[in-house]
């Protein structure tokens, strides 16, 4: 369904299958994580979210285009009070350290660890490792505190050596990321970098209502935001309603998102029009 750089499947994949990431749909698109936090940060840091509500639980169901079987996954968000402490996918348990600051500057599980760096409020710079097998070290631009632009570096030792280069660079209309481009590259045996020539542009149209991630730690959507190509759209304050995706040279691709919204303006359930769809649990 995505036409995405041979390479940079291959990046994205090996952080997502090893890191076991819940909620992202094989397909790549935005069942990922429908939704965001607003450019003021959603939650603001601590892990305490706005007004008491808390996202407890989601449930997809998306379609694994390498397999073509559907695929259903359950992650589970918990708490200490209000403030976001651990989540639990595929049966992986992921915990969450702060800093001094009440910011996040760890997440972890037994194979993993990644690591947040700040300059102010803003996360400046995170690694992702995963001993032996590889290292990611992302680096992060900011027009006050709407991230405009990511470039990352995929260190692999296994199965063989090898380094590829990930830009992502974002425009906002308000407090949405409506456009996306994405470039990719690998760096050669001289260590020079060799850009790909395809670039990956992803536009997206939302709703006005409230986004369910935006109940999580700002921080902890930056991390989930590296995750996919198009995974800004995590950074958003609302909803997804329509994506376009085009690659140099191909056909323009378009999926429409519905929503069914409780008494609050929060989703209960994410449909798209490949008939994934992800429900959203509240307390």
């Amino acid at each position: 369904m995505k036409k995405l750089l041979y390479f940079f499947t291959f990046a994205f994949s090996l952080l997502i299958v090893f890191s076991c990431e819940p909620n992202r749909a094989e397909n790549g698109d935005l069942l990922f994580g429908v939704g965001g936090t607003g450019s003021d940060g959603g939650s603001g840091g601590g892990g305490t979210p706005p007004a008491g509500r808390l996202l407890t639980k989601t449930e997809s169901h998306t379609l694994n285009e390498e397999t073509g079987e559907w695929e259903d996954q359950t992650t589970t968000y918990q708490y200490e009070g209000n403030k976001f402490i651990s989540y639990t996918g595929d049966g992986d348990v992921w915990l969450m350290t702060y800093n001094s600051n009440n910011k996040i500057s760890k997440i972890t599980n037994p194979a993993q660890t990644v690591t947040l760096e700040y300059s102010g409020a803003n996360v400046s710079k995170m690694v992702s490792e995963i001993p032996g097998f590889l290292k990611t070290t992302a680096t992060y631009t900011y027009n006050g505190t709407q991230l405009i632009k990511v470039v990352a570096i995929l260190d692999t030792s296994f199965p063989i050596p090898a380094k590829a280069y990930l830009e992502a660079n974002y425009t906002y209309t308000g407090a949405n990321i409506t456009k996306t481009v994405a470039k990719s590259g690998v760096y050669d045996l001289l260590g020079e970098l060799q850009m790909n020539p395809e670039i990956n542009t992803y536009e997206m149209t939302y709703d006005n209502k409230q986004s369910p991630m935006r109940l999580l730690p700002t921080e902890f959507l930056v991390y989930l935001a590296g995750m996919a190509p198009h995974g800004g759209s995590l950074l958003s304050a609302n909803n997804v309603t329509q994506q376009k995706h085009s690659v140099t040279g191909a056909p323009t691709e378009t999926f429409d998102y519905t929503h069914i919204y409780d008494s609050q303006g929060y989703p209960t359930k994410s449909t798209s029009s490949a008939d994934e769809y992800v429900n959203y649990t509240y307390k």
